[in-house]
């Protein structure tokens, strides 16, 4: 998952990088001056080079996400299929189930309508 994170600002800072040097560079040479005189340019240039990474890694990176997402799915089944052998070995089908507040409210209530005519 952190080399995808690293990918996503790498394609922000190509992206930023493109906007900088088609849009902002034009504005003023100097990083530090476009930042005070244009702070406005700045931030919708940063906004564009936001917008154009995230549409680019949508289709760019979708094997990659879909990787990552196959490798969680994986081990929270793991997990679970090893949790769910511990919590048998540890509680036999034949133990009761445990009642909770709400079927013990739902008891009361049902118990309640079926007194009244």
């Amino acid at each position: 998952m952190l080399k995808y994170t690293v990918v996503r600002l790498g394609l922000f800072a190509v992206c930023f990088g493109i906007v900088w040097a088609v849009w902002l560079r034009g504005l003023d040479s100097d990083f530090g001056s476009l930042i005070r005189s244009y702070p406005d340019q700045m931030f919708w240039g940063l906004v564009i080079a936001a917008v154009s990474s995230m549409a680019v890694s949508f289709f760019a990176l979708r094997q990659m996400r879909e990787d990552i997402s196959t490798g969680i799915n994986e081990r929270v089944n793991r997990r679970l299929s090893a949790k769910g052998a511990d919590t048998d070995s540890a509680n036999p089908a034949s133990a009761p189930r445990r009642r909770s507040a709400a079927d013990d409210d739902a008891d009361a209530e049902d118990a309640e309508a079926d007194s009244q005519p």
